[in-house]
């Protein structure tokens, strides 16, 4: 009975161990994606006259987003 209980806690630890690796795999490549987008996007700002919606609509951003990374450019934050 003790290897049963012991063989289950240990797959009970290595589900929740592999749940999590599996979120924050997400987590990490979502933030990849949003990091690149705003990468993308201050290179348009800086290197085009595009407008920010077209930007936003370009890099998957929202204008807000667009404008607000705009302002940190022109701010010499970014």
């Amino acid at each position: 009975m003790k290897y049963k209980e012991s063989w289950k806690e240990y797959n009970d630890f290595r589900n929740v161990m592999d749940f999590a690796k599996t979120k924050a795999e997400e987590k990490g490549l979502e933030k990849g994606k949003m990091e690149q987008a705003q990468y993308t996007a201050v290179y348009l700002i800086k290197n085009t006259a595009m407008p920010n919606n077209e930007i936003g609509v370009a890099v998957n951003l929202s204008e807000e987003q667009i404008v607000e990374l705009r302002q940190q450019v022109l701010q010499g934050l970014l």
